[in-house]
């Protein structure tokens, strides 16, 4: 019998694309790879009006639903006439929502039937009281929207609140990708964004400059499930996370002119700083590769920063801390990216497997209006601008709440009493002190506090059905 896609454990070669058309024809898109576009519209549903009509408004959402299959060939499309933009839609339904649709969610994860609210106190989110409005409330469904021409996803967006007017509460987050002046996606602390992520399909893999120090294949199986209300093996699913990330902007770049300050980086070398809070410099050189040779370059292109005139190299992902970087002398432990994604720190405790098991595949865009470089870092947004974090799981437990209550919230990761993570990390206490290299590649440490220049503003759970369930609804 055929391996379903759901169990599968590789990379997926073109022959498995074929063999698998059923299973990615009835699996959404936005899930084995991102869609790709710049500009999207997040469509939160609460239902209001009666079961059939939200069942029937679902139902009729499949046959607008973009499937994994037809994604690719809208890619394809594009590729071959730029010109050409289509109309990406994905649809997800939380706990809630399947219980309003009378839907049985007995077998589904666990942490998914609890919902974020409930996950409050692991994750060390603000009390629900400080959410936003539309998030305090239940949300029944939520419909990503995705197209490049702004005019065809506000009508599409109109379309949507017309067919609900009577029957749900609608809030609508608007995304918008940033960019810096290589074309590069960055979030707002101006620091490139979208890389190492897994990839599930041989053909991105071939596009990945290796050396073999880091492996970012990944099987399906790493964030899909079976639909547990599916009919068949054929269909499946992710459970998918949705959190609204405020950024203190001005906040945080004056911070790291105050670590510079600690560290007593001068000139073009303050920009250490912010790079070993992150992990990597602004336009996405990894500080635990960073040196002399590659200095002048890594001085990146960022918000309230200058631009380089040294050639921008490669945006590295072949790298392994403990081959690269075992002390954390180079790339601290509580850098970001090094809480959020080890590279074999954990080792010494488990396998490299079961420590790649807890990656998430993120899909996640930023909003509000950009900032460009600045040299006033008080002219800079002390909020309503941030990350639309969005990110696929096979199992909560283990890969989101895992990855934020264990590595990033946690002071003891890696080692006991190094603080927590000064980009993502929340605490319901004080902050602990993160201790940073006095020197780049010393063994000294200098004590600093580097924290809360994010807020979590709201969100849920949700899980990405199959196609032939929408359908099913009716």
């Amino acid at each position: 019998m055929a391996t379903p896609l759901f169990q599968f454990a590789t990379p997926l070669k073109p022959s498995d694309v074929t063999a698998l058309k059923p299973a990615l024809d009835n699996l959404q898109g936005n899930l084995l790879k991102s869609h790709g576009r710049d500009q999207v519209a997040h469509v939160f549903i609460t239902f209001t009006g009666t079961l059939d009509s939200a069942r029937n408004f679902i139902s009729a959402m499949s046959i607008h639903a973009t499937s994994a299959n037809e994604q690719q060939n809208q890619t394809d499309r594009h590729n071959a006439d730029p010109k050409k933009n289509e109309l990406f839609t994905q649809v997800l339904i939380s706990a809630q929502g399947y219980a309003f649709l009378n839907v049985d969610t007995s077998t589904f994860d666990a942490s998914f039937r609890l919902g974020m609210k409930q996950a409050r106190t692991k994750l060390s989110d603000p009390p629900v009281a400080a959410w936003e409005g539309p998030f305090k409330r239940d949300v029944h469904a939520l419909i990503v929207l995705a197209d490049d021409r702004e005019d065809a996803l506000e009508d599409r967006v109109d379309e949507i609140r017309g067919a609900l007017d009577e029957i749900a509460d609608v809030h609508v987050e608007i995304g918008l990708a940033v960019k810096n002046d290589d074309g590069r996606v960055i979030e707002h602390f101006g620091y490139i964004d979208g890389r190492s992520q897994p990839l599930f399909f041989e053909t991105d893999l071939a596009k990945e400059p290796t050396t073999a120090k880091w492996d970012p294949s990944a099987g399906p199986n790493l964030i899909l499930v079976k639909d547990p209300q599916g009919k068949s093996d054929d269909d499946c699913g992710t459970y998918y996370v949705f959190r609204k990330l405020e950024q203190n902007v001005q906040g945080f770049k004056q911070r790291e002119q105050d670590l510079a300050d600690a560290l007593g980086l001068i000139g073009g070398a303050r920009e250490l700083a912010g790079a070993l809070a992150v992990g990597r410099f602004e336009n996405g050189t990894p500080v635990a590769l960073h040196n002399a040779a590659v200095a002048s370059a890594s001085m990146g292109a960022g918000v309230g920063g200058g631009t380089s005139t040294a050639p921008l190299p490669p945006v590295e992902n072949d790298f392994a801390y403990p081959a690269d970087d075992a002390p954390g002398n180079k790339c601290p432990f509580i850098g970001h990216i090094r809480k959020t994604n080890p590279r074999g720190d954990t080792t010494k405790f488990v396998t490299l497997e079961a420590e790649k098991a807890h990656r998430i595949a993120r899909r996640g865009i930023t909003f509000g209006e950009p900032k460009g470089p600045v040299e006033d870092i008080s002219k800079l947004p002390t909020g309503g601008v941030g990350l639309l974090f969005q990110c696929c799981n096979r199992d909560l437990s283990q890969q989101f709440e895992f990855m934020q209550q264990t590595w990033v919230n946690n002071p003891n990761f890696l080692p006991k009493g190094n603080g927590i993570d000064p980009v993502m990390g929340q605490s319901t206490g004080a902050f602990p002190t993160q201790h940073w290299p006095a020197s780049y590649g010393a063994t000294g440490r200098v004590d600093f506090g580097f924290n809360n220049f994010v807020t979590m503003k709201g969100g849920e759970y949700f899980f990405c059905p199959s196609i032939t369930f929408l359908k099913s609804l009716a």
